[in-house]
């Protein structure tokens, strides 16, 4: 696994460097579609598959707002999450457009019978911080690195649920 996870680093390091777009300023009326996941084929828990969607409206320079979804699935765990977020971008005339953000979320988890069998729903408040690379102009890759706190135990961890989480997301961002 961690062969694959150096190889595309070393590709998207290359694909980075061959288009070396400037990013255009993200200003007021444009919007932006993103998506990120992961599936892993083999883990102690079979199948493991995690998808999110977010669309975002510039509301003013460098600041969108919008919906955001998220599912997550193996075979002891289903985690769903629907929620809001905003985001602010900073220009730095470079590919490179660092952003901080926040969300809102309503988020819920089936644990299977087997494991536990604990079903919660609750709040979560996500705070982020990241950095997008522009490929072209209306396309970048993103990651970021995100703290996420629930008035419920929601997020899988070995052999138990808790209600804090840290994770890394990496997706592509899509602007018109």
């Amino acid at each position: 696994m961690k062969n694959w996870i150096v190889a595309l680093a070393l590709s998207i390091g290359v694909t980075a460097t061959a288009f070396h777009a400037h990013a255009q300023p993200i200003l007021e009326g444009a919007q932006e579609l993103g998506i990120s996941g992961f599936i892993d084929f083999d883990t102690p828990n079979k199948t493991e598959f995690r998808l999110s969607g977010q669309y975002g409206i510039f509301v003013m320079d460098y600041l969108q707002v919008g919906p955001r979804v998220s599912v997550f699935d193996n075979d002891v765990y289903t985690a769903w999450k629907i929620g809001g977020f905003a985001e602010y971008n900073f220009d730095t005339g470079t590919p490179w457009v660092p952003f901080v953000g926040a969300g809102l979320n309503i988020a819920g988890i089936d644990v299977a019978t087997g494991a536990g069998g604990e079903d919660n729903t609750g709040l979560s408040l996500t705070l982020s911080g990241g950095g997008k690379y522009f490929l072209t102009e209306q396309v970048a890759l993103s990651s970021a690195l995100n703290f996420e706190l629930a008035t419920a135990k929601l997020y899988p961890a070995r052999r138990r649920v808790k209600d804090t989480d840290w994770n890394v997301e990496v997706g592509l961002r899509f602007f018109f």
